[in-house]
């Protein structure tokens, strides 16, 4: 195990424990890459921005179902498909939506399904958790 490994594993062990720089440290890490991935889902910088900061809201409040010796940045994208998907929708009852376009996300959110499905690195805790929501707002 790698260093920065064993570094990422005490600082959400720390986080899981209420600790804020951990948590803190944690989202800095990651918030480059969660905020490209929502920008390349949205195409959108404003929309990516909130759901940016929705899927940072989410994980904090979830931080004790995340193991230390899962992906966080897997799980944060989990969190992050979930969160543009409800944006998606909560903007489509407001205006009509490019069905292209939610079409095209549809076809993502299968496709991280299908990944998590066979990543072995989360526990069917996260697994489940994470698929259920994509699924449940796929078919709402």
């Amino acid at each position: 195990m790698s260093s920065d490994n064993k570094f990422v594993r005490s600082l959400i062990e720390n986080a899981k424990q209420g600790n804020n720089a951990a948590i803190e440290q944690l989202f800095q890490m990651n918030l480059g890459k969660i905020y490209a991935f929502a920008l390349r889902l949205t195409a959108n910088k404003s929309l990516a921005e909130s759901i940016t900061k929705e899927t940072f809201i989410e994980a904090w409040k979830k931080m004790n179902l995340v193991r230390s010796d899962a992906s966080f940045l897997k799980w944060l994208s989990a969190i992050t498909v979930y969160k543009t998907i409800d944006s998606l929708r909560s903007n489509k009852s407001k205006s009509k939506i490019n069905h292209n376009e939610l079409r095209e996300l549809e076809i993502s959110t299968n496709e991280s399904i299908s990944r998590l499905k066979e990543d072995k690195n989360l526990t069917n805790v996260e697994r489940s958790f994470a698929i259920s929501c994509s699924e449940e707002y796929l078919n709402n």
